[in-house]
């Protein structure tokens, strides 16, 4: 959990509710993102975006 931590630092990349003893993990793809394009977008930004098309398809 310090990962997803870190990640909520980062402009609420991560965020989870409690319900009972169960806790919900959620990500928000938008922040991740971000962080994505400043380091490795010149890299592989082909296959991310296929993910996300892929991501809103399942959705």
């Amino acid at each position: 959990m310090k990962r997803a931590a870190f990640f909520g630092t980062q402009g609420q990349a991560c965020h989870h509710t409690k319900k009972g003893r169960l806790r919900w993990n959620h990500l928000n793809a938008l922040p991740i993102r971000d962080i994505f394009d400043r380091w490795i977008n010149k890299y592989v930004n082909h296959s991310v975006d296929l993910l996300i098309k892929l991501t809103r398809d399942l959705e």
